[in-house]
């Protein structure tokens, strides 16, 4: 029986050790140079330039005067949909490049578009519980890393779903 015992508590072991490198690794990655963004919003056409056309739509909605060497990477994420238009990945050239986008993205209040960070599916994942029980106000994301303001006013970076487990704990 306590040979059962110690593979089961090896095993724990393992596990824990295991899901501490993916953790990791998922922030080695989401963090991985420049960040990304998407642009959710933007009709989509058959044959469209997405560098193009996410320009047209920055520019003339934000007043911006972005060109084409401001983006590095601009295309449609997923496959397509007739029910709703794919965001569009962007990765700007620069940080100067999306700061100016990022400081002028209230301009989109009030319009179906929307600039978000991207995040990897597990980050998108945790985000979206801790927007369930904190609220929208109360949660945001910068370089890949979730905030979260708690109720006692307490500020908090999550990374993982335990982490985010043990603030739903708590509050």
């Amino acid at each position: 029986m306590s040979q059962l015992a110690e593979v089961l508590s090896a095993q724990k072991t393992l596990e824990e050790s295991f899901i501490k490198k993916m953790n990791a690794l998922e922030a080695q990655i989401q963090t991985a140079g420049p960040a990304k963004d998407t642009v959710e919003g933007i009709a989509e056409a058959a044959s469209e330039d997405c560098t193009k056309v996410t320009l047209d739509v920055l520019n003339s909605k934000l007043g911006l005067g972005l060109t084409a060497s401001s983006l590095k990477v601009c295309h449609r994420l997923g496959q397509a949909n007739t029910d709703h238009p794919r965001p569009i990945l962007v990765k700007f050239a620069s940080v100067e490049a999306k700061m100016k986008v990022w400081r002028a993205k209230t301009g989109l209040r009030g319009s179906k578009l929307a600039l978000k960070e991207f995040l990897t599916k597990t980050r998108q994942s945790v985000f979206g519980k801790a927007r369930q029980h904190f609220g929208m106000r109360s949660c945001w994301t910068l370089d890949g890393v979730i905030f979260i303001k708690a109720p006692d006013g307490s500020r908090h970076k999550v990374m993982s779903l335990d982490e985010l487990g043990l603030l739903l704990k708590i509050f």
